[in-house]
């Protein structure tokens, strides 16, 4: 998470505040980091194992706290906050995705991630990704739908 002075030198979070949010913030560093990360709720996770790349696991994350999205990651520095989703999904990290990649979001749609995840796909023809945890392979243009998530008993 970003710290407080970066945090509190953006319009878009101090707007997000009431005077006394604002104010305890200011007295105290960790207060805004710790509202944030307790109050977000996850909108897109972006992950991969590492499998026959080691050292390559990593996991990122897109966050929505009050309309203001935050990306976080394992290997890279948080950024944000960012006005729209659509910002978000695309920082640096997000420009590529390759073999492996797993991406979950309850709040987007199956439709939405395969485009999304398509139109970044470096991978091979035959090559696949796994969007909520149904297997797509790439097809040179576009993922095709090749396996869904068998039903868990309950």
């Amino acid at each position: 998470m970003l710290d407080s002075d970066s945090l509190l030198s953006s319009d878009l979070v101090r707007r997000q505040l009431s005077a006394e949010e604002l104010e305890l913030a200011r007295e105290d560093e960790d207060f805004l980091p710790n509202e944030i990360v307790e109050q977000a709720t996850t909108v897109l996770a972006v992950s991969m194992d590492g499998t026959g790349m080691p050292g390559s696991s990593t996991a990122s994350w897109i966050t929505e706290w009050r309309g203001l999205y935050f990306f976080s990651s394992s290997d890279a520095a948080s950024e944000g906050p960012f006005a729209t989703l659509e910002e978000a999904m695309n920082v640096d990290l997000f420009t590529g995705f390759v073999e492996g990649i797993l991406l979950e979001s309850d709040r987007l749609s199956e439709e939405e991630l395969v485009a999304y995840a398509a139109s970044r796909f470096m991978g091979e023809p035959g090559e696949t990704a796994l969007i909520n945890w149904n297997t797509y392979e790439y097809n040179g243009t576009g993922l095709d739908l090749v396996e869904e998530e068998p039903d868990l008993p309950t």
